[in-house]
C-alpha cells in the first residue's frame, strides 16, 4: 500500500491507500507553491488537500487535520471550504455529498 508522493523533493505522507483515492476518480491537482499536495475529483468542482500533521510545514500551520475538502466555482477557483476531516471515508463521503 504506497500512502507517499514526492512533495518538494521529500517523501509526504498522504495519510491514505493512493490507488484507493485513484480507483475513486481523483487525480493529482498539486501545485508547487500550495502548502500541501492536493487531489480533484472526476468533475473538478472539488480539491481535497492532503495535510501530514506530523510535516513541519503542517504543524507550524497548527493544522492537526489530514483532509480539507474545498468546493471550486466554475473557473476551479477557490468558492468555500466544504470541511475537514482525519476520516478518508468520511472525506469521501463529503466530496460525494457536495458534487
Amino acid at each position: 500500500m504506497k500512502t507517499t508522493v514526492k512533495w518538494h523533493n521529500e517523501d509526504y505522507d498522504l495519510g491514505c491507500n493512493i490507488e484507493d483515492l485513484e480507483k475513486l476518480g481523483f487525480t493529482n491537482s498539486s501545485y508547487h507553491n500550495d502548502l500541501a499536495p492536493s487531489y480533484m475529483n472526476k468533475k473538478e468542482n472539488i480539491q481535497i488537500f492532503f495535510l501530514d500533521p506530523n510535516h513541519l510545514d503542517i504543524h507550524a500551520e497548527g493544522i492537526d487535520y489530514k483532509f480539507s475538502v474545498m468546493k471550486l466555482n466554475e473557473y476551479s477557483e477557490y468558492d468555500r471550504t466544504i470541511g475537514t476531516t482525519n476520516s478518508f471515508d468520511e472525506m469521501v463521503e463529503m466530496v460525494k455529498t457536495n458534487e
